[in-house]
């Protein structure tokens, strides 16, 4: 699953469960029950978790994305002379972004 498929699907199941809370609500204002009650609270609380996802996998992609825009920029600026040490700098930032999107951590830390 890609985090675009991620995000549909968040976003899908939030509004599947606002119109099962929707009809909830519209049968237990004619014959109220204690069960109704909470199934209509457990789709809120659901549909607000999916929304919720939703948003932090969309907050996740942009991270990404700029991620990516840094390394290609610094990639851009990182010529064959700098590789071999001119500008270790660069080469460093390299290493740094790509051990982070692999998810590596710094074992000093």
């Amino acid at each position: 699953m890609t985090i675009d498929e991620a995000i549909t699907h968040a976003e899908e199941v939030a509004e599947e469960k606002n119109k099962e809370a929707d009809r909830i609500y519209r049968a237990y204002s004619i014959y109220p029950s204690d069960d109704d009650a909470l199934e209509y609270d457990d789709c809120i609380a659901c549909a607000e978790e999916h929304r919720q996802l939703a948003g932090w996998l969309k907050e996740l992609k942009e991270k990404r994305q700029a991620i990516e825009g840094i390394r290609a920029e610094i990639e851009g600026r990182v010529t064959e002379g700098d590789v071999y040490g001119t500008n270790p700098g660069l080469k460093l930032a390299l290493l740094i972004i790509d051990r982070h999107i692999k998810g590596e951590t710094d074992e000093r830390q």
